[in-house]
């Protein structure tokens, strides 16, 4: 109906607005992409695709994919399982549970996103099926969510708080003057750019 391939309105509408131009989604043999998987992101572009479905599909002050579709793709249209806790499913490509909704893909390719922390946290893992899901889930929840959360608020540091203020003014007013030419290059680098 769009008149281009599924590849061709993603990387205008999707990819090209959030900045991804290194990825590979795999075709059948027609060279139509398969929709439900074999998209190759890099970390940075996985976390991207995590930020814009935790801003609710907005994108540097751009609404790239609207709001009421991401809240249906991430929880709302999504299934129960029976063999699964309660509040816990699948909806459109994003696994839920109650404090978060993730992209799973072969072994433990995740983005995982999570509204209340405000927190995306993409992960590339290994490349076999099902043996590295545990461990990414281990890592999730004791180093990542665990480094968020702390038993107690941290101690007052005001000689840390003056040192990063004067740091801070520091820095401002080495920037101040007029900009400075940047100096001719070496004649090496002639040789080696583009090497």
């Amino acid at each position: 109906s769009t008149g281009v391939s599924t590849l061709e309105f993603a990387r205008k509408y999707l990819f090209g607005p959030l900045g991804v131009t290194n990825l590979e989604w795999l075709v059948d043999p027609h060279g139509t992409p398969r929709g439900w998987g074999d998209l190759h992101l890099t970390p940075p572009d996985m976390i991207k695709l995590g930020l814009l479905f935790l801003n609710r599909g907005g994108w540097r002050g751009r609404q790239i994919v609207s709001p009421e579709w991401i809240d249906e793709a991430t929880f709302g249209a999504g299934h129960s399982i029976p063999s699964w806790p309660p509040g816990e499913g699948y909806a459109y490509l994003w696994y839920y549970s109650p404090d978060l909704f993730h992209a799973a893909g072969r072994g433990g390719q995740r983005i995982d996103v999570y509204p209340e922390e405000n927190l995306v946290v993409g992960l590339n893992a290994g490349s076999g099926f099902g043996d590295y899901y545990p461990i990414t889930l281990e890592y999730l929840e004791d180093w990542v969510l665990g480094a968020i959360e702390s038993d107690s608020p941290l101690p007052s540091n005001p000689g840390g708080v003056a040192e990063l203020a004067s740091k801070v003014s520091e820095a401002a007013a080495s920037n101040e003057g007029p900009p400075q030419a940047v100096p001719p290059l070496p004649a090496i680098a002639q040789n080696i750019s583009g090497q």
